[in-house]
């Protein structure tokens, strides 16, 4: 198998489908989905189940609640392709583009074990934009790591979400690269000991994410002090 989909899963209801169906809509079939119900209150357990009913493609993992990390860990853990790719159950991927050529793409470098693809933000009543430093992926220099991240930070951001990466599934699994559990920005913490590890990269110059931005709770839109600390 080419390709595991990572996507926890916690109150989402509203979204979850939308999310789920980008994916199942690429055709694409040398892939799995696994949805990782981190204890959700709402129907998302429900919808999971369904989802897997329908779709040969698509497991469930029901967990106690544990958050994000530790939803994130439990699908790296169960994963069994070749290549992993995190998803946010409230984000989808574009429609607009051909996933299948994504994929050839990443079959064609056998030494790489990350790639960096930009993505969409998505403001309701708004609508789509792209972020500033995506329009300057492709100066991007990957000839070394060193040379990648001092691209990035001339660049002005680290690109450190998760879900903008294809990652070569012993890699993750190999360097024990699991999310901190306990923390918010764990992506942030996460990168550092990825950039640490990795030895190759390859930028993909496709819109592929869409993030959703500004969701009322959302983790990144609630402030409390738990999280400042």
């Amino acid at each position: 198998m080419k390709l595991s989909v990572i996507i926890p899963v916690y109150g989402v209801e509203k979204y979850l489908e939308q999310c789920v169906e980008s994916i199942l809509n690429t055709q694409y079939t040398d892939m799995e989905i696994i949805l990782v119900d981190d204890g959700s209150p709402d129907k998302c357990p429900a919808i999971c189940d369904n989802f897997a009913e329908r779709d040969a493609r698509v497991k469930v993992i029901h967990k106690d609640n544990g958050g994000l990390s530790s939803a994130r860990n439990a699908g790296i853990k169960e994963a069994k392709a070749e290549y992993l790719i995190f998803v946010d159950s409230d984000d989808w991927w574009n429609e607009n583009v051909d996933f299948e050529k994504v994929m050839e793409y990443v079959d064609h470098f056998k030494n790489v074990d990350m790639f960096l693809f930009s993505s969409l933000d998505y403001i309701e009543g708004k609508g789509f934009f792209k972020r500033k430093e995506h329009y300057n992926l492709n100066k991007i220099n990957t000839s070394s790591i060193a040379d990648y991240c001092e691209s990035l930070l001339k660049n002005g951001n680290f690109e450190v979400a998760a879900y903008t990466k294809i990652l070569k599934t012993n890699f993750v699994k190999n360097n024990e690269l699991y999310f901190y559990e306990g923390i918010v920005c764990e992506d942030s913490e996460w990168m550092l000991r990825v950039l640490r590890a990795i030895k190759n990269v390859k930028i993909i110059e496709v819109d592929l994410y869409v993030y959703r931005s500004g969701r009322p709770g959302s983790i990144v839109n609630t402030i409390k002090l738990k999280n400042i600390q």
